[in-house]
């Protein structure tokens, strides 16, 4: 290669290192020597090249950018509900809510999920209702749930009960389900009455009280059918 042809391929090169620093993130250069037709390179390594003497040096991109932060935890419920503790997940759920996902709130895992219901003074209706709840992209694990008048409360005192007095209450269950209705009393169903708050209970636990949640959120989802 001549010196006439080197000023050509370093006037070349210098013109498309220079593009290749401002532009995309993969480098390239065209060599152009006539009578051959310009022929491009490109490097995905290098950011840019430089050029000392008779030597192209790669310029490497650098390491990658870091992966960005994990998202924040969702928002829990900002209404407070006497007695139950600060780390409990707390969720107003409105009547006839279709679809409640508890991670959209915050997590469950070893602390308390309290779903607070107000039902409205006009309710009414002698149909019954379910509301279900079962586990939502984590594992099965065993829990304790009771429908009650008192937020975090897991007795049978304040318990919810159906028309033959059983509370709604279940113990080591993986899924559960309880039934309603905002009219007269049922046999197997408990009645609300409109304008009274109520609230599902739910924790975590064995029946000998030890944890079962053994991951950041054992998330649940369910529904309250008006």
């Amino acid at each position: 290669m001549n010196a006439r042809t080197v000023a050509a391929f370093r006037a070349s090169l210098a013109g498309s290192c220079l593009a290749a620093a401002f532009g995309a993130h993969a480098a390239s250069f065209t060599l152009s020597i006539a009578p051959n037709p310009p022929k491009t390179y490109t490097y995905p390594q290098c950011s840019s090249f430089t050029w000392s003497g008779s030597t192209l040096t790669c310029v490497a991109s650098g390491p990658p950018p870091p992966p960005p932060p994990p998202p924040p935890p969702p928002t829990p419920s900002s209404t407070p509900f006497t007695g139950c503790p600060s780390d409990a997940l707390m969720i107003d759920a409105p009547w006839g809510s279709n679809l409640i996902n508890t991670f959209d709130y915050g997590y469950f895992s070893n602390n308390i999920l309290s779903i607070k219901l107000d039902v409205p003074l006009g309710a009414s209706g002698n149909k019954i209702r379910t509301t279900s709840w079962t586990e939502y992209g984590s594992g099965p694990v065993a829990r304790e749930a009771v429908f009650s008048t008192r937020p975090c409360d897991f007795g049978t005192q304040y318990a919810v009960r159906t028309g033959l007095g059983a509370a709604l209450r279940m113990v080591n269950v993986i899924r559960f389900s309880f039934t309603y209705t905002v009219g007269a009393p049922s046999t197997y169903a408990a009645n609300l009455t409109p304008g009274q708050t109520y609230y599902l209970n739910v924790r975590n636990r064995y029946p000998d009280g030890s944890l079962s949640c053994d991951s950041l959120a054992c998330t649940m989802r369910g529904s309250f059918p008006p």
